[in-house]
């Protein structure tokens, strides 16, 4: 049953991520070229994942699990 939020708890973490890199970057000394990463993967995972196409692909997939 719960798995049905498992697209939003994903966004949720995409987000999370996105505000994560910068906000940790800046609060130590890091190397932002390490954090540049970091920030380019969340943002490119991001646009990904905020395609139509690929949040239902990822619910059709759920929806072939078995359920409890």
């Amino acid at each position: 049953m719960e798995i049905r939020y498992l697209p939003h708890l994903i966004n949720a973490g995409k987000i999370y991520v996105v505000y994560w890199t910068p906000r940790d970057s800046f609060g130590k000394s890091a190397d932002p070229t390490e954090y540049l990463v970091y920030l380019q993967h969340g943002v490119a995972f991001a646009r990904w994942f905020d395609r139509p196409v690929n949040w239902l692909k990822l619910e059709a997939m759920l929806a072939g699990l078995p359920h409890p």
